[in-house]
């Protein structure tokens, strides 16, 4: 008997799922099929642990490239950048207007043999602030908050306080109701050296070659995954690619490693509320990298 689809359950802090005929050994291959109604689900999902005193190790050089919170909000009818912007500025210490960005919504019509393009503008979308080091970027948007820091990243701790801090601000002039989607995003990039252009020495599962060619060199790779952690409305969208690199562009190639980790549930727009779904988030990301990358590659971001 499969397990029932459990409803969703309360988010942040430690969570289990155990399927009717209790927990599932562990070292199964991953199983996936259609039901009936031709949606792709799990038969008997493994019981699965959020262990938040799990450590992981320090890396004094992580190679990330940009960390995203973003908590996806309808704002209150009247939000505009006329009646906003001015309250926003005096609120953000430390940051300054950067720009204003519109909707459009391209169409095309093929009509008397002739294809005609229209576009049409369904006005403004957001305003984004930039940091006096130019290290973070705040979205403001009718839709949502997005909170961005780039190079060089301190610690989870001060990312996290500031995205909520500043969330608070979007919430007290946008005014959104509740929060559709809670967000965390870390790119990754890991430079290819002449000691490291065996890409199994870094991850743990590379791109399998079909046989008959494991000799030749890999030029470019993507993989990608979309994973569901049973018991909970969380889900892990995991990227490893190997892009082309420019000859001239001076740039060592490199992985880029993308980590998405989501809430899909609605839930509260207060702080309080959404601070343990972040820290839910953040230790699904770290057990993604930490599971993809080999002891040898961590050992060199040490």
């Amino acid at each position: 008997m499969p397990g029932k689809a459990a409803n969703l359950p309360a988010v942040g802090g430690a969570v289990r799922y155990q399927d009717d005929a209790g927990p599932l050994t562990s070292g199964k291959s991953c199983r996936y099929f259609t039901n009936g109604n031709g949606i792709l689900t799990h038969m008997n999902p493994p019981s699965f642990t959020i262990d938040h005193a799990e450590p992981f190790p320090h890396l004094s050089k992580a190679p990330l490239v940009e960390a995203v919170i973003e908590f996806r909000a309808r704002a209150a009818d009247g939000f505009d950048e006329a009646s906003s912007r001015g309250h926003f500025e005096s609120k953000l210490t430390g940051y300054s207007f950067l720009d204003s960005s519109r909707t459009f919504q391209h169409s095309s019509k093929l009509e008397n043999g002739e294809l005609t393009t229209q576009v049409e503008d369904l006005g403004w979308k957001g305003m984004r602030f930039q940091s006096n080091d130019k290290t973070r970027i705040i979205q403001l948007n009718r839709d949502g908050f997005v909170f961005s820091h780039l190079r060089p990243y301190t610690a989870w701790q001060d990312f996290s306080t500031e995205a909520l801090a500043l969330w608070d601000v979007y919430r007290a002039i946008a005014s959104p109701a509740d929060v559709q989607r809670t967000g965390l995003r870390y790119i990754n990039r890991i430079p290819l050296t002449q000691e490291s252009t065996d890409l199994d020495t870094i991850l743990q599962k590379g791109p399998t070659l079909p046989a008959g060619l494991t000799s030749l060199p890999v030029l470019e790779f993507l993989q990608q995954e979309t994973l569901f952690v049973p018991g909970t409305p969380y889900l892990v969208r995991l990227a490893r690619t190997l892009p082309p690199t420019l000859q001239d562009s001076g740039q060592e190639p490199g992985i880029i490693f993308d980590i998405d980790v989501f809430c899909s549930q609605v839930t509260d727009p207060e702080p309080a509320v959404l601070r343990p779904i972040l820290e839910d988030l953040r230790w699904l990301k770290n057990k993604a990298f930490f599971g993809t990358l080999t002891k040898e590659a961590l050992e060199q971001l040490k």
